[in-house]
C-alpha cells in the first residue's frame, strides 16, 4: 500500500515537469498543412495514399491511427505514464491560464483535449513525455486541428470544474490569501484572513435572522410607530394574546367588530 501512494506522490510531482515539458515540445512543432489548403494538397503534403475519393474522415483516421501507433502502451512501462497525467496536465493548462492570464494555454488545452478524445476511453498508458516521439505525436495532433477541432468545441463546458475552481482561488487572493500554482493544482496559503471573515459573516447573519425572528413575534402599531413589548412579570408576552388586557384595548381603541369582538387586522406583524 505503501508503495502505490509513493508511486501515484511521484507521478504528481512530475506532473509540472510534464506539463512544462508538453508546452515546450507545442510551441516548437508546426503543422505542415493549412486551413486554405484543398483536400489534394493535404493529402499529398501528409503522404495519404489515394484509394478513392478525398476525404476529411479519411484524413482524421489517417492522422488519428498515426498517433495512436506511437504513443499507445498496452502495459506499463519503464518509458510510460497513467493517462490519468493527461487529464491532470489538461486541469493545470486551464487552471494556469486563468490564474496567469495567459491566453495561449487555451491552445494548449485545444491540444491535450484533442489528444485525449483520439485515444478514447480504453488506453490506459502512454509513452512518457519526455520522449522525443511526443514531437512527431504533437507535430500529426497539430496537422489533426488543421481540419477537425470536434474534440476541442465544447472547450469551456467540458472544463467548468477547473474554470470555477481557478476563478474563486482569484476571488480568495482579494482577500489577502496566497494562490500557489504546482503539480497542476491549485493551493491556497494564508487561509486565515478568510477564515475569520466568514466566521464574521455567520455571526452577523445569525445575529440578523434572530433579530427577524423576535420581531415577528412582536405587534407593530402603526399608531404608536413603534413595536409593543408587552411583559407580564419578567417575561414579555409574544404575539396579539396582550389584548385580553383590557388596559390594553382601551389604551389602542381598537375597532368592535359586529359580533363585539376586537379587530386586530390593521395590526400587523412588520417583517
Amino acid at each position: 500500500m505503501l508503495g502505490v501512494i509513493l508511486e501515484k506522490n511521484k507521478v504528481f510531482m512530475e506532473l509540472d515537469v510534464f506539463l512544462n515539458d508538453f508546452i515546450a515540445i507545442c510551441d516548437k512543432t508546426k503543422p505542415s498543412i493549412n486551413k486554405t489548403d484543398d483536400l489534394k494538397t493535404i493529402y499529398s503534403t501528409l503522404g495519404i495514399p489515394i484509394e478513392k475519393n478525398f476525404s476529411i474522415h479519411e484524413i482524421e483516421d489517417y492522422l488519428s491511427k498515426n498517433i495512436k501507433e506511437l504513443i499507445i502502451k498496452e502495459q506499463e512501462t519503464d518509458d510510460s505514464i497513467k493517462i490519468i497525467a493527461l487529464h491532470k496536465i489538461k486541469q493545470g493548462l486551464v487552471y494556469k491560464g486563468i490564474i496567469e492570464r495567459n491566453r495561449r494555454c487555451y491552445n494548449y488545452v485545444d491540444i491535450i483535449s484533442t489528444l485525449i478524445g483520439i485515444l478514447g476511453h480504453d488506453t490506459r498508458f502512454v509513452l512518457n513525455i519526455s520522449s522525443p516521439i511526443w514531437s512527431d505525436v504533437i507535430f500529426n495532433l497539430k496537422n489533426y486541428l488543421v481540419i477537425s477541432t470536434a474534440y476541442c468545441q465544447l472547450r469551456k463546458e467540458s472544463n467548468i470544474k477547473e474554470i470555477n475552481i481557478a476563478k474563486s482561488a482569484l476571488y480568495l487572493k482579494e482577500f489577502g490569501c496566497d494562490i500557489k500554482f504546482k503539480d497542476c493544482a491549485i493551493y491556497v496559503e494564508n487561509k486565515e484572513k478568510v477564515i475569520n471573515e466568514i466566521s464574521r459573516n455567520i455571526k452577523n447573519i445569525g445575529g440578523e435572522k434572530f433579530l427577524k425572528y423576535l420581531y415577528l413575534k412582536l405587534l407593530f402599531v402603526k399608531e404608536f410607530d413603534r413595536f409593543l413589548i408587552i411583559k407580564q412579570g419578567n417575561e414579555p408576552i409574544f404575539g396579539a394574546s396582550f389584548l385580553t388586557c383590557a388596559y390594553n384595548r382601551k389604551q389602542l381603541k381598537l375597532p368592535k367588530t359586529g359580533n363585539n369582538k376586537y379587530k386586530i387586522d390593521n395590526y400587523q406583524f412588520k417583517n
